[in-house]
């Protein structure tokens, strides 16, 4: 056995993971294979085992050795041409290095583990950004730590770039937990540099998210309570039906002890003379009478309680019904109804393949301009009139909310529910839209106010639709149709519509079109684009007027 293999056997049986005779011999497997494979010179497959043996020892609270085994891992993968292995390696190398971190007490100790974090973090984003993970959670975590690490050494200058793509980015994919976390930090940068209306913003978003997670807690905590109830309630019905059989069962035993009393005193009346006979039966009768009014009285008491009980049980079903409404309206308001009803009924919804929706962003053009001279507050309500307006809109033309990233407004048509009129539902969207920002900008000309300029683009194919997240749902869409989408929208012009090639061709008889021939898109190419001018004169008849 080599002396590295021997010392890191050595070291396990000591370490906080030998927490059983099992755990230890399989790292200790894991670590042969792992010497195995850099022998031979796999460094994929050593690469791989070492984030393995890594991951035990972090689960194990060890992150001394979590550290090392990832950091092990950095050095195999850089030996291999695998960018998506490598931004594995150093993203979980920083992550140890953090959680070290924040188990030593020695400031010093801390510092020097932060910057090295630091410096893993920063070569996890680049790979990150060449890989097939791009933009995934692992990248956004890697920019929030990275980030939260430079704030911990009091370098916040560095700090405010990858901490604002960390909550910009969680912004756009729903994961509120990192924008939450990314905005307090933001928050508390800010307010540092005496920069108040970015920290009161940034502790405003940091707020609407921690009220968030209170509601979504609640709603756990109800239908917990829910279940708890329903079993309260039935062990209550149970012993309301044991006590009636009970108080059944008493009643026909006293029946049934008078009667053999009767019996046996009927036979004494043959024996005994007529008074005795009398004086016997008044006895009996008096001592049945005693019996049965006990017994009577003895069942109200009871028949009382148990009213008492049911009241209190339907008072409290009364209200689970009502939280249970509230509960299902704010679930509404998250996901489409159907996905609601399906995740509700099964526990989890299954990812559909759409071969036909079409996509449609919005951007504000001069909204940064607009922003930098408005309050936060200011800025909020402005963009709650646009996008509550589109809304309406789109709800009109059974079009889905899909989010909202800062300025930008995404939707669909042919989600959940697929439809053929997708492509002509959403242009007509769209033109409500661009007429409702026009109206929106004439008024506030007459207020002497400035004002922002759209940008919508649209293009229809194929995507995949589904809900993801474990606590906190978001129904999203993915596909190269949603990128595309993208390019209209940031190739497109101030004012105008511009749709892909795609679009036209299932609404080129509906509207006047200006083609501007093949435009080169990022990423994409040359795409054809169209402006969409109005409608045809013919495809309006009997249909409202769009302008």
């Amino acid at each position: 056995m080599k002396a590295h293999t021997f010392l890191l056997l050595v070291v396990l049986f000591f370490s906080p993971l030998a927490g059983s005779v099992a755990q230890k011999i399989d790292l200790s497997s894991l670590i042969n294979e792992y010497n195995s494979l850099e022998d031979q010179k796999n460094y994929y497959e050593a690469a791989t085992v070492a984030i393995n043996i890594g991951d035990l020892y972090l689960d194990a609270g060890d992150f001394v050795f979590a550290k090392k085994f990832y950091e092990k891992g950095i050095n195999d993968s850089e030996r291999t041409d695998d960018i998506n292995l490598q931004s594995l390696t150093y993203y979980y190398a920083g992550y140890a290095g953090f959680k070290y971190a924040e188990a030593v007490t020695n400031q010093d100790k801390k510092n020097e583990l932060w910057e090295d974090a630091t410096r893993h973090f920063k070569k996890a984003v680049k790979h990150y950004s060449d890989s097939e993970f791009k933009l995934t959670e692992n990248h956004i975590m890697a920019f929030y730590y990275g980030g939260l690490c430079l704030y911990l050494l009091d370098d916040t200058k560095n700090a405010i770039e990858p901490l604002d793509k960390a909550f910009r980015f969680a912004q756009r994919d729903k994961l509120n937990h990192i924008a939450k976390e990314a905005a307090n930090i933001l928050s508390k940068i800010y307010a540092s540099r005496d920069e108040p209306d970015k920290a009161d913003y940034y502790h405003s978003v940091y707020q609407n998210y921690q009220e968030f997670t209170t509601a979504v807690d609640s709603l756990e905590k109800t239908k917990q309570t829910n279940q708890q109830l329903s079993v309260t309630i039935e062990e209550k019905e149970t012993e309301l039906i044991d006590r009636n059989i009970e108080l059944e069962n008493a009643n026909l035993k006293a029946e049934r002890d008078a009667l053999l009393i009767q019996q046996k005193e009927d036979e004494l009346t043959y024996v005994v003379l007529g008074a005795f006979f009398v004086l016997i039966l008044l006895l009996f009768n008096f001592r049945a009478y005693r019996i049965t009014k006990k017994t009577k009285k003895k069942l109200e008491v009871n028949n009382k309680e148990l009213q008492e009980q049911k009241a209190i049980v339907e008072k409290r079903q009364k209200e689970l019904k009502e939280e249970k409404v509230k509960s299902e309206r704010l679930l509404l308001n998250i996901l489409p109804r159907s996905v609601a009803m399906e995740l509700r009924e099964k526990g989890r919804t299954k990812p559909l393949f759409y071969k036909k929706v079409t996509v449609l962003f919005t951007d504000f053009k001069g909204f940064t301009s607009f922003a930098e001279k408005r309050s936060p507050t200011d800025i909020v309500h402005e963009l709650d009139i646009c996008f509550n307006a589109f809304d309406n809109i789109i709800e009109k033309y059974n079009l889905e909310k899909i989010k909202t990233m800062g300025d930008g407004y995404m939707c669909a048509g042919g989600v959940p529910v697929p439809n053929e009129t997708n492509p002509l539902d959403t242009i007509r969207a769209a033109m409500e839209m661009l007429a409702f920002m026009n109206k929106r900008r004439t008024e506030m000309k007459k207020q002497g106010r400035d004002f922002f300029e759209i940008r919508i683009g649209i293009h229809t194919g194929p995507v995949v639709a589904g809900v993801v997240g474990k606590k906190k749902f978001a129904y999203d869409i993915w596909g190269d149709t949603v990128n595309v989408a993208a390019r209209m929208e940031s190739s497109g012009e101030e004012g105008k519509i511009n749709i892909s090639g795609d679009t036209f061709v299932h609404v080129k008889d509906k509207f006047f079109f200006t083609h501007r021939g093949k435009i080169k898109a990022k990423n994409k190419g040359e795409i054809d684009m169209f402006f969409v001018d109005g409608r045809v004169k013919y495809a309006m008849e009997g249909e409202r007027k769009y302008g």
